[in-house]
């Protein structure tokens, strides 16, 4: 669902929009985005996935990124539903609340030659209250 709508919004600008891309040693990213000869791979997880602090190193970088297409970069997508309590622990094991400090603990993760080439964003999936 969440590739398909992807694919709709982004053909429009020349992009397309693949679900399980095939890559090396038979591994397979959630998304792969093409824009003429250059893709990007995107790692999806939820907030509650077993390997939520651990997939953008041992997927996205591991896996994908090495794609000669990709020339390094990846994304890196988690979909928080406001419920820190479910959330996996870090190792720090310090769970963080709002959406953008899972995504400040994500890219501290990273090196800083890492965070030039792959991109980590935390979509905010939660309920909102109405006033």
């Amino acid at each position: 669902m969440f590739g398909d709508q992807l694919r709709v919004r982004l053909a429009r600008f020349g992009i397309e929009c693949l679900p399980e891309a095939q890559h090396v040693d038979g591994k397979r990213s959630d998304l792969w985005c093409t824009i003429e000869r250059r893709g990007v791979p995107i790692e999806i997880k939820r907030d509650r996935h077993p390997e939520l602090w651990t997939a953008v190193t041992g997927h996205l970088l591991a896996r994908y990124t090495n794609d000669p297409r990709a020339k390094g970069c990846g994304i890196y997508v988690v979909l928080c539903f406001g419920e820190p309590e479910k959330m996996r622990p870090p190792p720090s094991g310090q769970r963080p609340s709002p959406p953008d400090e899972l995504q400040a603990m994500l890219e501290t993760g990273l090196s800083e030659e890492q965070r030039r080439t792959i991109a980590v964003h935390v979509a905010d999936c939660s309920v909102r209250k109405k006033k």
